[in-house]
This record gives C-alpha cells, structure tokens and sequence, in this order.
C-alpha cells in the first residue's frame, strides 16, 4: 500500500472533491469532464477522489484519455479501479491478467493512500475478474488497511474509497452489497473511519453505518452518481453529479453537485452536516441537514 504525502495542506480546513464512473469511451460527455476540470480551477480542493470505472471497456485508448484528465486536474488525485476497469471482452486477459490495462496505462497501485498531520485517506480495490458487475473486499486487504487507520492519529479526519457499495441504497434498484461488505462495515467503522466515499450505482445516496460500540458517532457513507457519462439512474437517469466534501477540526459538510450546463457547470443541489467521529464534544449527535 502505497503512502503520498498531501503537500501545502491548509491548517484550518481541507476541501476534497470526489467523482465516479467517468466511463472514458462512448458513454463519455467530454463536457462534463472539462466541466469538472473548470470546477477544480476555480475552487481549487485539496484532493481530488475518483472512485472507480475511468473506462467503459478497459481499452488502452480509454485509459490514456482517463490519464490525460486526471493529468489536467492538477491537484492530488487518489484513484481506485473499478469493475469497468477489468476486460470484458479478452477473455484470457481478463482470466490471468485483469489489471494489466489498468496499471500499464494509468497507474500499477491498485489501492493507493494519501495523508498528512491533518488527513488520512485509504483506497481499496473491490473490482476481480469473474464477474459482470460485483465487486469484493479481501479480507487480507481489509485488514492491511484497518492496520493502518487504527493505528494513526484520532486526530486525522478518515476516509476509505471503494468503487462497490457496502450498504443498499435508499432509493431504486441495485446489485447485492459487494461480498465480505457486513466484515468490512464493521472493521471500518472499528477503526475509526469517519467516511467512506463510493461509486457504482450511478446515483447518489447518503448514508450511516452503526457504530460498534456503544456511543460512538456512526460512520457516513456516501456515494455520488456519474460525473460524465450519459449512464445515469433512477432519479439520475441523463444527469450527472459529483460531492464536494468541507472539512473541519470537528464536522465534515458535503454538498452534492448536479450539472446545470456548460454555461453553470456543477452547482449545489443537496447539503448536509455530521460530526468528525473523534470529536469528543459531539456527543450522540448524527447527520443533520440531509
């Protein structure tokens, strides 16, 4: 697991920007994407986190257009592959060798990690090669990570990104939960993990998973539709959207991003409020404002 280090980090508060499913190929909407990269210039977050499926269909052309937009982004990017990622079609590639077009034409780390004094981010690979859509959580992997944010600071804000989504949406229909999701929901939240950051369903939802022990503030959950493709769903169907995540010393405020036009770009629709799970002034206190 490779570690960055988050350079000229803000000591007060960080902003972070997370986008899925950009789908590089024919479901792509370049306006989007160049909608994004106008979004990133005039806000300028910390980071950036893209969730998974840059490809619709793992082509190397497809990886090298998702390589030149995350080059163009121009801030700390973490980036985890998803199920769009793996070959459908070459079958013997996608039987041996699944992440072989990834890691040659975007990046070889398949769960990469950013951090600093004040921010500690984890990403996991849920994407395997024998199946269409589903995704999974190796227990080897899930314990590596859960290592790594037990033992950091409670003072770091937590984040783990996944492409697959560990608990079943509000609203319309989905795929089953990604296999081992209830072991890694509660070795997450066990953990100390304050957010987990998602893609896959191409709609956007939030959240709560049940603290293990008594008390304890819940960790959040929250998953954002597709940000540039015309695969949208449910009550996303031919929108995009993105989360743009404020963090402070004791909350985190989340705004969920709906394209309005070239003209507006991405503009606020939703927002909402919980608790930093360390925060020992909290109290009970959950999401507010959803």
């Amino acid at each position: 697991m490779e570690a960055v280090w988050l350079r000229g980090a803000r000591s007060v508060s960080r902003s972070i920007l997370h986008i899925s499913d950009v789908h590089f190929g024919p479901a792509h909407l370049p306006d989007r994407a160049a909608g994004v990269l106008d979004l990133v210039a005039a806000r300028r977050p910390d980071l950036v986190i893209l969730s998974g499926d840059l490809t619709q269909r793992a082509k190397p052309v497809q990886f090298r257009a998702a390589r030149r937009f995350v080059d163009e982004i121009g801030v700390p990017v973490i980036v985890v592959p998803g199920n769009h990622d793996v070959p459908l079609y070459r079958f013997w590639e996608r039987s041996l060798a699944p992440f072989r077009a990834y890691r040659s034409h975007f990046a070889r780390e398949l769960a990469p990690n950013l951090s600093d004094d004040e921010l500690l981010v984890i990403g996991f690979n849920t994407a395997f090669n024998f199946t269409l859509t589903g995704g999974r959580i190796l227990r080897r992997q899930l314990d590596a990570a859960t290592r790594v944010f037990s033992n950091a600071s409670p003072d770091l804000f937590k984040i783990a990104v996944l492409h697959h989504h560990l608990l079943m949406p509000p609203r319309g229909h989905a795929p089953r939960v990604l296999w081992g999701a209830n072991r890694a929901l509660h070795g997450l939240a066990a953990a100390g993990v304050d957010l987990v950051v998602a893609g896959h369903l191409h709609h956007s939802f939030v959240a709560q998973a049940n603290a293990p022990v008594g008390g304890e503030l819940p960790m959040t959950i929250l998953h954002t539709g597709t940000t540039t493709s015309s695969r949208g769903r449910h009550d996303e169907e031919g929108e995009n959207t993105c989360n743009w995540i404020e963090l402070t010393r004791r909350e985190a405020t989340v705004s969920s991003l709906w394209w309005s036009g070239r003209e507006d770009g991405f503009v606020p629709k939703h927002s909402f409020c919980f608790k930093r799970r360390a925060d020992e002034q909290t109290g009970r206190e959950g999401v507010s404002g959803v």
